[in-house]
């Protein structure tokens, strides 16, 4: 036990150092312009499908519903890892604490969950509306859709919690260093 308590305390570290692209800062300065480009490109187009959706009586059916619901998926998946970044980019101090990290794995890992459901969702809206046209309406109403993509964030969110702990109580490398934006996810590797 003194062993692995030993392994776990030596292995602590309160950050991590997100390196990015070192030795060239020309280079992070024109990725981060492009990455900033694409962002706001992608923001943009999430907030208009978001708001054409709710604005317009004719997307009111299931499958633009889920539509909604995955580009706002997609808005928090993109402001979850993009601004991180940006900040790592542009400022001096490229570190993230681990519980930052440890919190942004959750986030991702959670969205990853929700997405994949909502996706399973999004295609048994596509089974009835093939196989049951003229019950699809039916069959889909909006209690249903609002139903299933409520079910779909519940599970996704659990299925991050019930692993997460386990994950950030693990004993870590002793490496702070990380080559990647994405994730911290070698920090619990």
């Amino acid at each position: 036990i003194q062993k692995i308590a030993k392994m776990i305390n030596d292995s602590y570290f309160g950050w991590l150092m997100l390196l990015g692209f070192p030795g060239k800062p020309q280079l992070e300065m024109i990725i981060s312009g492009v990455v900033f480009f694409f962002y706001t490109i992608a923001f943009m187009g999430n907030m208009a499908i978001i708001l054409l959706s709710f604005l317009d009586d004719h997307l009111q059916v299931p499958m633009d519903f889920f539509l909604r619901n995955l580009a706002i998926l997609d808005l928090c998946y993109t402001t979850n890892i993009v601004p991180q970044m940006l900040v790592s980019i542009w400022g001096k101090d490229k570190r993230i604490t681990f519980g930052g990290c440890a919190f942004q794995l959750f986030i991702d890992v959670a969205l990853y969950s929700v997405e994949c459901i909502l996706l399973s969702m999004m295609s048994y809206d596509r089974l009835n509306a093939i196989c049951k046209p003229l019950h699809h309406m039916t069959i889909m109403n909006l209690q249903l859709c609002q139903g299933l993509v409520v079910i779909s964030w519940v599970v996704g969110v659990i299925n991050c919690i019930i692993p997460s702990p386990y994950a950030t109580s693990l004993p870590r490398c002793r490496n702070h260093h990380l080559d990647h934006f994405f994730v911290c996810v070698k920090c619990l590797q």
